[in-house]
């Protein structure tokens, strides 16, 4: 399958991360004009921006800087054909010594910011013919973890977010889908022990983690031609059962 997005325009957060950075670089091989956020990995940042892709520096709990994120966009089209809700934040620990400050800020990031992105970005994805929204989600959001109450709740949070809007813009020809890419081998996940690592390769049938440049395929798939009438829906890129 051949996936061209010659003259589409693609938003992805979260850009200088594992899966991020695997789906900018994707997204460049299939001709998409591709912006990117990024917040921490300047370096890698810096070589996607080599590659052709248009980065911004961007605090996603800096509602100032947020507010401007449709100016910056704009500078590079007058319409976004599709946007890739990827950023996340997440502390592991017990909910008994979970801060407030760190419940606070993870919910700022994952699931108000995504809120404030889709919301800012509406007039320029119903430009699009068909725009799309494709909100990176987690099992986690769906079954809950050990220690990861806060992460939980954000992702249950933007599950129900991607699903509602989806109800709501469908009238607007934009497409709004959830995505599970699965127990990754990225950056965020690097600080699971490794017996959770294990753990999650034997839970699946295939005996294997998540690969980043498979998961990244298949969410430029859901942007691209091929996908036309598929809205509020989760897709599990994970080999093993959600439930």
């Amino acid at each position: 399958m051949n996936i061209n997005l010659n003259g589409k325009t693609i938003l992805i957060t979260g850009g200088s991360g594992a899966l991020g950075c695997a789906v900018v670089k994707e997204l460049l091989c299939a001709n998409a004009k591709t912006l990117f956020t990024y917040y921490h990995d300047e370096s890698t940042a810096k070589e996607l921006q080599k590659e052709g892709a248009i980065g911004l520096r961007l605090d996603l709990k800096d509602r100032a800087a947020l507010a401007e994120i449709r100016n910056w966009v704009e500078q590079a089209d007058k319409k976004v054909d599709g946007l890739i809700l990827n950023a996340a934040e997440a502390h592991a620990s017990p909910f008994v010594k979970f801060s407030e400050e760190q419940w606070d800020s993870i919910q700022e990031v994952n699931v108000r910011a995504n809120y404030f992105l889709i919301k800012k970005l509406l007039p320029l994805l119903r430009k699009a013919n068909p725009g799309k929204i494709v909100s990176v989600i987690s099992r986690i959001g769906l079954q809950g973890a050990l220690g990861d109450a806060a992460y939980a709740a954000s992702k249950a949070a933007l599950i129900g977010l991607t699903r509602s809007v989806a109800k709501e813009v469908g009238r607007m020809n934009i497409l709004v889908n959830a995505f599970n890419p699965g127990f990754l081998n990225d950056g965020m996940s690097q600080e699971v022990v490794e017996a959770a690592k294990k753990r999650a390769a034997v839970e699946s049938v295939l005996n294997t983690t998540a690969n980043c440049q498979e998961a990244a395929r298949f969410l430029v798939y859901l942007l691209s031609e091929y996908v036309q009438n598929v809205s509020g829906q989760i897709f599990h890129w994970e080999s093993r059962p959600v439930f």
